[in-house]
């Protein structure tokens, strides 16, 4: 999951997201409110429908990269996380450049225009 975060951070020309010591902001989240593997899992897992307050892992950076927000910026950064980490489908996460709009490839879903600058 970290490793997916790290490339759409980089796709979208976002500094910053490692620390010094090579931690990126999800791993250190997951350090600071004391998460295990089981726990990130069971909250991936969970395919309910979520009110912006039941969004605790998405909330790992206040400043994520996106002109989405509220809710619909919660599910974009929930469907990353559970694209990387839940599903085995996607055998390569490189962010890949394309006319007009950007994909993962092998990802099992179609664009989106969601504005100018984002396709989901």
């Amino acid at each position: 999951i970290d490793a997916t975060l790290a490339g759409y951070y980089e796709f979208r020309g976002v500094d910053g997201y490692y620390d010094e010591d090579g931690i990126g902001k999800f791993i250190e989240w997951v350090e600071d409110n004391q998460y295990n593997s089981d726990t990130v899992a069971g909250e991936l897992d969970s395919d309910v429908d979520k009110e912006e307050d039941d969004y605790e892992m998405v909330a790992f950076d206040d400043d994520f990269p996106s002109e989405l927000d509220g809710i619909q910026k919660y599910d974009f950064i929930y469907s990353l996380m559970k694209s990387a980490g839940g599903n085995s489908n996607v055998a390569n996460t490189e962010w890949e450049r394309c006319i007009f709009g950007y994909h993962v490839r092998k990802y099992q879903a179609k664009l989106v225009y969601l504005n100018f600058y984002e396709f989901a």
